[in-house]
């Protein structure tokens, strides 16, 4: 089985070939570059969703698998202020998608007002953390836990969830997917990135 991933940030191919090798431990990954559709820091969970999921398409058309992974962080608004979001797609070959979330913490206005005003979020945290490449490690999650939690875990985690699906493909005798495809009108969306 060969599984594409759409990124080489190395915090995120770790989480991938973490994840892979306990649920598929023959799987191969592939780790491929793909043109983003959603902009360098997707603001909230639609959007952050639809990059996980057009990524992840790419990839497994890209590589010609069995199976293509999308990874995607943004910002998304919350009742207490912004916060961190991160989610993981799943693509099969039959274009049924899987989508798991993970790693909701909140984010300090300064952070907030900079990622909002244009900048990406790894660049302010680099800045801020007074490090390079935080985005292939720790990421703002470790930054802001003191390294309790990590970018990778958090992709874990968000992946384990998108695998669901095919975990335990069926629940009470139902399918988890409809007839239709579970996301038409986020594939169909595009723009720059």
């Amino acid at each position: 089985m060969l599984v594409a991933l759409a990124s080489h940030n190395r915090a995120k191919v770790a989480a991938t070939e973490a994840v892979v090798r306990r649920v598929f431990p023959a799987a191969e990954v592939r780790p491929v570059v793909v043109t983003a559709v959603v902009p360098a820091q997707p603001i909230g969970d639609e959007q952050t969703q639809m990059g996980a999921i057009t990524r992840a398409r790419a990839a497994r058309a890209v590589a010609g698998a069995d199976v293509g992974i999308g990874l995607e962080g943004g910002l998304r608004s919350t009742c207490a202020g912004w916060a961190l979001c991160s989610w993981a797609a799943v693509v099969a070959s039959t274009e049924q998608v899987g989508l798991g979330g993970g790693g909701i913490l909140l984010l300090p206005s300064a952070v907030v007002e900079r990622v909002l005003a244009g900048e990406e979020l790894g660049a302010v945290m680099d800045e801020l953390a007074q490090a390079t490449e935080t985005r292939h490690g720790q990421g703002a999650s470790g930054i802001l836990t003191g390294g309790l939690l990590n970018r990778q875990r958090i992709f874990e985690d968000a992946l384990i969830g998108a695998l669901a699906p095919w975990l335990h493909p069926s629940f009470g005798n139902r399918s988890w997917f409809p007839n239709e495809n579970l996301a038409p009108r986020m594939g169909a969306e595009s723009g720059a990135g």
